[in-house]
């Protein structure tokens, strides 16, 4: 699997993806929360 390096163009949900799947690579369980997570509930509205 390739990881991606280049973020200018992503989303925040995009950008959210990848680093929760890095983290549970590692056994790490995240959740998002506060501001992130109102981001991509109202597309950055």
């Amino acid at each position: 699997m390739t990881h991606r390096t280049d973020f200018s163009e992503a989303t925040p949900e995009e950008i959210a993806a990848e680093v929760s799947e890095a983290l549970r690579r590692h056994g790490i369980t995240a959740v998002m929360s506060g501001g992130g997570c109102v981001s991509v509930y109202s597309e950055n509205r």
